[in-house]
């Protein structure tokens, strides 16, 4: 009688946590056939990226967007977030920022944990800007993400309720890098600002006054220039007697 041989393929699933490499033992048992030991060597390499987060925001506003990632690890880690400069960026992600730099994860029993760090973004600048979203915990491994941040131009906002012979207040934040001059000016000679001209330091906020005063309702737009960028930031003011 003429014998074959068999060959018995077995699948294997490797999912690393963190980056190395070296080696494992595998036991294949057999109650006819014995006992068969085997060597694997592993490698795991650094992590690549995770989807790229893409946000949206008008200079002089911001918004935040959820990054999510799955925690594969048994037991529970606490990661640590930070935030870099992407590859030929030329800033450093000065306009992103974390909701919080850490993030704990429960083990993982059957299924990956659902995790997930708010990333903000405030633009600075007109334009697109990159940064690096790195993500890592012992015992979770490394997650990382590209952030890309379109800045819009100003958008209206309001309207802004005053009462007529009462003070309102409009509250505006220098967006830019640099101390910045800004213009002030209103479409209605019913509501008055106290300046036509305000400097702001950096990234601060500020609260300009707004008069109105008419013996019947009616609306304005109070309109902050400034010579960086050529739309300027409109306020709708609602007067009310």
């Amino acid at each position: 009688m003429q014998q074959h041989d068999m060959k018995l393929v077995l699948g294997m699933s490797y999912r690393p946590l963190e980056e190395g490499e070296g080696d494992a033992e595998v036991t294949l048992k057999s109650p006819e056939l014995g006992t068969y030991p085997y060597t694997v060597n592993w490698r795991a390499s650094p992590a690549g990226f995770e989807r790229a987060l893409v946000l949206k925001a008008p200079l002089g506003g911001s918004t935040v967007e959820s990054f999510k990632f799955l925690h594969y690890a048994k037991e529970m880690v606490k990661y640590k977030a930070r935030i870099e400069a992407a590859p030929g960026a030329p800033k450093g992600g000065v306009d992103f920022f974390l909701e919080a730099s850490e993030v704990s994860a429960t083990g993982c029993v059957n299924e990956p944990v659902p995790t997930e760090l708010g990333v903000k973004f405030q633009p600075s600048m007109l334009g697109e800007c990159r940064a690096l979203l790195v993500i890592s915990g012992p015992g979770g491994g490394e997650y990382k993400a590209l952030l890309t941040g379109f800045a819009q131009p100003p958008q209206p906002q309001g309207p802004i309720t005053m009462i007529s012979g009462k003070q309102g207040l409009v509250e505006f934040r220098n967006p830019f890098d640099k101390p910045t001059d800004f213009s002030l000016q209103v479409d209605n000679p019913c509501f008055m600002v106290p300046m036509r001209t305000q400097r702001i330091d950096p990234q601060k906020s500020v609260q300009i006054n707004v008069n109105f005063k008419s013996d019947r309702s009616q609306g304005g737009r109070l309109i902050i220039s400034c010579d960086k960028v050529s739309t300027p930031w409109i306020f709708f003011l609602k007067g009310e007697v």
